[in-house]
């Protein structure tokens, strides 16, 4: 409620594992952050508000080598400015 009302802008990165070659990944993180995206539009924050990108498999926070740490590389960061 707060972000519908101020002049705030988000940041949406997506970020995937490093299963699948790096084209496919950067378009996946790109998908997820785009969905978070519609998620907030639908609850009445502005689109132009809102910036999507993706890191795709680039910058993961966990070397991935179980399937818990692949699981925590599959994320979208938000940033409130």
């Amino acid at each position: 409620e707060d972000l519908k009302k101020s002049g705030a802008t988000v940041s949406l990165t997506g970020h995937t594992d490093k299963d699948g070659d790096v084209d496919f990944n950067y378009k996946l993180g790109l998908e997820r952050a785009e969905k978070v995206k519609a998620q907030l539009v639908s609850r009445g924050v502005a689109p132009e508000k809102i910036t999507v990108d993706s890191k795709g498999e680039l910058e993961r926070i966990t070397d991935g080598s179980t399937p818990e740490l692949k699981q925590q590389n599959r994320r979208v960061e938000i940033v409130v400015k």
